[in-house]
């Protein structure tokens, strides 16, 4: 994720004893998420003796007031399921912050502070009650309807019982050899006694099922309750989050309008603050970058084409682009899912996802007429050509030439508002694997790409901007049909199969469901627009072999 965390500072006072200190205070700088256009910030926060945890924009800021406070007696503190470096802090699912720490220890160090404060015994009184209703109300120990009916057959019982023995006293009383039998008239009493008894406890009883079954009902449409309001929010926020996304107006604009729409916005206060705020300070961080990476690109690359083989990056650029054609060379399996089809053009992916990131495996199977597979490499490859079919880069430079057919690029992609812009640094390498025969026997090229390290381009420089990680092969083979040769052969006669394998980790979060539904979209429009632009270069050249 964006952002230089900084170390978590914790301060306990050790002078008191255990059963009179004070409340743990922690304080540090952690990345918050604040919105879809920004997403996640460097915060400073802050837990106050009096029980608020608090954030500001920095530490510089802290004497100027906090931007945002929830009371963390109230609070649920939450790690999430698959980020190692994030948890969530809930008030009564209405005010969310979702935190993420620097390194695992740190998150530790957090909740463990977090949850001490909440379990003082003064913090225990204010949620007691709540407790013992959730103890009490565990759908374990829920009366069943079997149960209640039993009572109050029970009661039905002593009902007929009491009547007959007001029955048998009402007898006794009416006769006068009956009243001189004091005996009698005792055990009536006696048994009189004993079914009122039995009546008010059996009905005792029968309350407190009832009581506790109303306890249990209630407790469920409270929740139920709560779940439909959390979903309409989230609902309404969705519907927020799609107007943005809607309005494909570009970074700076947004960033200009922002001010003139404050009024009738739906961002609460401090999130629309922040939003203009960072936007211009990014807007400065992305210029000075992109003008470092034109400096760069007027430079002349580095070059060891003479002893590329002495390079330290050589084995392992060998190494991976053999492993690659053999992943490459394994047909399509039961484990591939094919999620888009047009014509010769097949495209399948398998879903996975690493520290919450998507990073789906893809390979696509495409039969181009009239192109040779170093027709195809050649422009795949070459960085003169790059900007004329990739259109997503919005600048590429070479940092080192390797050899003559091994190149190190730096490439600045294109914003996708209103995510964050990113960068790419790999080294791409082109390759013939065989000739071609005079029966026709297809000849095979390929370009494989790798993210590496350079000291010229290090990571989050500027940090204006997430950098993607890549693993690509584009493999390539020419066939020859109609009993030609290659003396002899048309661009009629020639075709070239193509199988494209990639994996991309975009290096920062962005929504799965959102991630997919682009490349699903534009993987096929990218193999597409990059044939036929190697069709349309072509067409008019001879055959390169």
């Amino acid at each position: 994720m964006v952002g230089d965390f900084s170390s978590v500072i914790l301060r306990h006072n050790e002078d008191r004893p255990s059963s009179a200190s004070p409340p743990p205070e922690i304080q540090g700088t952690l990345s918050k998420w604040t919105n879809y256009i920004h997403g996640w910030q460097d915060r400073y926060v802050s837990l106050r003796s009096d029980g608020s945890l608090q954030y500001f924009k920095s530490e510089r800021e802290t004497d100027y007031g906090c931007r945002g406070a929830i009371s963390i007696g109230r609070a649920s503190i939450i790690p999430h399921e698959f980020d190692e470096h994030r948890f969530d802090v809930s008030v009564d699912s209405d005010c969310v912050w979702y935190l993420r720490t620097r390194t695992i220890h740190d998150r530790v160090k957090w909740i463990e502070v977090l949850e001490a404060y909440k379990s003082r015994p003064q913090v225990e009184e204010g949620i007691s009650s709540s407790s013992s209703l959730s103890r009490g109300n565990s759908s374990s120990i829920l009366p069943s309807e079997t149960h209640l009916k039993d009572k109050w057959s029970e009661i039905r019982t002593f009902k007929d019982i009491l009547i007959k023995q007001l029955n048998s006293l009402r007898s006794t009383f009416q006769s006068e050899s009956s009243l001189k039998s004091s005996d009698h008239v005792q055990s009536e009493l006696t048994s009189f006694e004993a079914t009122t008894t039995g009546i008010v406890t059996a009905l005792g009883q029968m309350m407190e099922l009832i009581e506790q079954r109303e306890s249990f009902w209630k407790k469920q449409l409270n929740e139920e309750v709560e779940r439909r309001i959390k979903a309409e929010n989230e609902l309404i926020h969705a519907k927020e989050v799609k107007k943005i996304v809607d309005s494909h107006v570009n970074f700076e604009e947004s960033a200009k309008l922002g001010y003139e729409a404050a009024p009738n916005s739906g961002l609460g206060e401090d999130v629309f603050y922040d939003a203009v705020e960072d936007a211009l300070e990014k807007l400065q961080e992305e210029q000075t970058y992109v003008e470092k990476l034109r400096l760069m690109s007027v430079k002349p690359s580095i070059s060891n084409a003479e002893d590329h083989e002495n390079h330290p990056l050589w084995s392992s650029v060998e190494n991976i682009t053999n492993e690659q054609l053999r992943l490459a060379r394994i047909p399509v399996g039961d484990v591939w899912e094919l999620f888009a089809e047009d014509g010769e053009m097949k495209m399948y992916k398998r879903e996975e996802e690493v520290d919450g990131l998507v990073v789906d495996p893809l390979k696509a199977v495409h039969h181009v007429k009239g192109v040779t597979a170093r027709e195809l490499c050649h422009y795949f490859f070459s960085p003169e050509f790059r900007q004329e079919w990739e259109a997503t880069v919005e600048q590429a430079t070479v940092l080192e030439r390797i050899s003559d057919d091994a190149l190190i690029f730096l490439q600045l992609h294109k914003r996708i508002w209103p995510a964050a812009q990113r960068d790419s640094l790999f080294w791409s390498h082109r390759r013939k694997i065989k000739d071609i025969s005079e029966d026709g026997e297809s000849d095979t090229w390929l370009v494989c790409n790798q993210s590496t390290k350079h000291p010229d381009a290090p990571e989050n420089s500027t940090g204006s901007c997430l950098r993607i990680y890549l693993t690509v092969i584009f493999l390539c083979d020419t066939l020859i049909y109609n009993g030609k040769t290659v003396k002899n052969c048309t661009r009629e006669d020639v075709s070239c199969k193509i199988t494209y394998c990639s994996v991309v980790n975009p290096g920062g979060w962005v929504p799965a469901t959102a991630l997919r539904t682009v490349y699903k979209r534009e993987y096929p429009k990218f193999l597409k627009r990059f044939t036929a632009y190697v069709i349309q270069k072509t067409k008019k050249n001879p055959i390169m072999w």
